[in-house]
Formats: C-alpha cells, sequence, structure tokens
C-alpha cells in the first residue's frame, strides 16, 4: 500500500530506541569494559623509562595514535608518594629517593579524547556515526570532572601513598613527560 497506520506510541517507543544516549553508553562502558582494563595498563615507571630511552619503541610498545595526529596516547597505571598539591595538579614522585614528579594528575577541566582514545577499547567504526563517537568522548570527561578530581583533590596530602590508573597524551618529548600529564581514571589512597 502507499501508507501504512501505526499508532504514535508505536511510532514514538520506535524512536525512542533509535536515539542514542552517550551517558547511558558511558555508564555500561566505565563499569563492564574499561574498569575491568585498568589491570591490562602499562606500567607508569616502564612506560616513562621507554619514552626516555627510545621514544619511538616506547610509541609502537605502548602507545595508541588515532588518526594521522603526531600524539600518542598511553594507558598507565602506577604506584608512588603525592610529592606536590597544586590547583590543577597533584605531583606523584613514582620512585622512593626522588622527589620531583614523575606524573601529575590532572585536576582541572577536561578536554579532548584523550580517555576514550588511549585505552584502544573503542573505535570510531563501532559507531554509526562521528557526532555519537564525538558525546562518547564528552560524557568520558564529564564523568571523570564530577568523580575523580574532586575527591583527589580533597584527600590528597604531600606524603600520601597513592595507586592510579590514567591516560596520557604525548606530543613532544622530553616536554610532555616531564612531568608526564595524566588524566586519573582511579586514584586509591594507600
Amino acid at each position: 500500500p502507499l501508507f501504512h497506520v501505526v499508532s504514535r506510541q508505536s511510532l514514538l517507543a520506535q524512536r525512542e530506541q533509535q536515539v542514542f544516549r552517550a551517558a547511558d553508553y558511558v555508564q555500561d562502558y566505565w563499569a563492564a569494559k574499561l574498569t575491568p582494563a585498568f589491570a591490562d595498563a602499562a606500567d607508569a615507571p616502564t612506560v616513562l623509562a621507554a619514552l626516555r630511552e627510545n621514544p619511538a619503541e616506547a610509541r609502537t610498545q605502548f602507545g595508541r595514535t588515532a588518526g594521522l595526529g603526531r600524539s600518542t596516547m598511553y594507558f598507565v597505571r602506577g604506584a608512588g608518594t603525592v610529592v606536590s598539591v597544586e590547583k590543577k595538579s597533584i605531583g606523584v614522585s613514582l620512585s622512593r629517593d626522588d622527589r620531583a614528579a614523575d606524573v601529575a594528575l590532572e585536576t582541572g577541566l577536561l578536554f579532548g579524547n584523550t580517555v576514550r582514545d588511549a585505552t584502544g577499547l573503542l573505535s570510531g567504526d563501532d559507531f554509526p556515526n562521528s557526532q555519537q563517537f564525538n558525546e562518547i568522548s564528552n560524557e568520558l570527561n564529564r564523568r571523570i570532572e564530577a568523580n575523580v578530581p574532586p575527591t583527589l583533590r580533597e584527600r590528597a596530602k604531600v606524603g600520601d601513598a597513592i595507586e592510579f590508573v590514567g591516560c596520557a597524551t604525548v606530543t613532544s618529548v622530553p616536554r610532555d613527560i616531564s612531568p608526564l600529564k595524566l588524566v586519573p581514571l582511579e586514584v586509591k589512597f594507600k
């Protein structure tokens, strides 16, 4: 026939199913994929040593690139001692005898796709359009901003022992690794 009669409720229900909700997707992704992947993150001291020794090899062994950009993303975990508490970052030394920050856990506003792309768990090919893929990045950043940095800023004191999982973007060595700026995904105080 030239036309079909459908109920309004049926049409609305069908449209509702087609609407992509980034917040719902990120909530499921965080619990089902991202959190279990924390154990697979590369060891931060190993990655930093590799970046200092041979950045090209470190990029190949531990990094991920998105598109044609020069930046490389790293997904790392580690433990250390808080050596500085600043407005937009918490400095962490990864060695016992060094008091300089090897890692800076960012506590300010988040921009970009570092968290979405660093783990390698998500691909743009998995989504029907790039807008959804970008919405996921924005929602991941919002979730982290709301949950991780506020607790980190409140609790971190110089001398505290912490464990962390985070993502970093490195464009220029040595500038971007002195200290390595990480978006913290999880921080535990010992």
